[in-house]
């Protein structure tokens, strides 16, 4: 016994092998057992296929179903980090669709008026004469005074973190 015997047969107890099975026929298994690609079982399924050292082989052309596989894998992937069942995500769905806002208070319809469509133009604001005039320069003034102070104390604060 030489050491390339020795060495073969080593190298024999690490071959691992593979199964192989066709992506038409995983596609085609797939959709005839009523899964949609958005189950959780189909990500179950290619999780066990890897556990199990079973690959799923695309041959040359057909790109739309690997790119399919690879959507419901990364889907799938990221249900189970979230740690989120489709159930639940359904039980929300319910949930949120049986909340329903209360119904308007019956003495709200007496102020209703579907006919007429309010609109504001500047002639209405303006006719509101020189009470609106007085607020409005009221408020400006302030804003700039606030300004001017907010100012004067950053430039204060910026003069002495420049001395420190």
């Amino acid at each position: 016994m030489g050491l390339g015997d020795f060495v073969l047969r080593r190298l024999d107890e690490k071959v691992k092998t593979k199964k192989i099975i066709d992506s038409i026929d995983f596609f085609d298994l797939i959709e005839k057992m009523g899964f949609n690609d958005d189950d959780i079982e189909v990500g179950d399924i290619i999780d066990y296929l890897d556990d199990n050292d079973v690959d799923i082989n695309f041959k040359e052309g057909q790109s739309d179903e690997y790119k399919r596989f690879k959507k419901i894998r990364h889907n799938y992937n990221i249900l189970k980090k979230l740690k989120i069942k489709k159930e639940d995500i359904r039980d929300m769905m319910v949930k949120v669709d049986n909340i329903h806002p209360p119904e308007r208070p019956d003495w709200l319809f007496q102020y209703m008026d579907d006919e007429k469509e309010i609109s504001i133009d500047k002639d209405d604001v303006n006719s509101l004469g020189d009470g609106f005039i007085r607020i409005e320069k009221l408020v400006k003034d302030r804003m700039i005074k606030q300004a001017e102070i907010m100012a004067e104390e950053v430039i204060n604060e910026f003069r002495n973190n420049l001395n420190n």
